[in-house]
């Protein structure tokens, strides 16, 4: 069963399931199941990866990006970030998004819960400071830490939205 997953986990089929995904994300009643959705594939992803552990945010970040699909180079890590701690470590996730310059953080919330669940599951927190959907960069900025404590001085980006 894991090998039939990791088989199928290519960027393509990522990239669909966003696409499908993105437009019911966007709808409040949707939103929930969407997000349900999401965690659901996370776990699938993290146990059929061999369920990686992670002791600090180095190792949370690396866990993460070897979670994601090939090629890895979509989702670059981009080292420590914040108050000169090394207790968050910062990664980027270059696609195309199909939210991307939509102004719909929320709906970007929801799909993130995947990324949410296999940094849990690896034993931490993340938070996206950046959304493609907002920011009108091509590419998001997530943040990783081994507790939710270290992320507290930044603003998520569905924080930051103007409603």
């Amino acid at each position: 069963m894991k090998n039939i997953l990791l088989k199928t986990y290519t960027l393509p089929v990522f990239m669909l399931t966003l696409r499908m995904a993105a437009p019911m994300a966007g709808i409040r009643i949707l939103a929930g199941p969407v997000r349900l959705w999401m965690r659901i594939l996370g776990k699938l992803v993290h146990w059929a990866s061999g369920g990686p552990k992670a002791n600090d945010s180095k190792e949370l970040a690396q866990a993460w990006q070897d979670m994601m699909p090939e090629p890895r180079s979509c989702f670059p890590l981009k080292g420590e970030q914040g108050n000169g701690t090394a207790s968050v470590f910062a990664g980027e996730i270059h696609l195309h998004c199909p939210l991307r310059n939509s102004a719909d953080t929320m709906a970007c919330y929801q799909l993130m819960e995947f990324d949410r669940t296999l940094v849990q599951a690896a034993g931490g927190q993340l938070k996206v400071l950046e959304s493609q959907s907002n920011s009108g960069k091509p590419f998001c900025t997530v943040l990783m830490a081994m507790d939710a404590e270290s992320l507290s001085g930044f603003k998520a980006a569905h924080e930051s939205r103007a409603s």
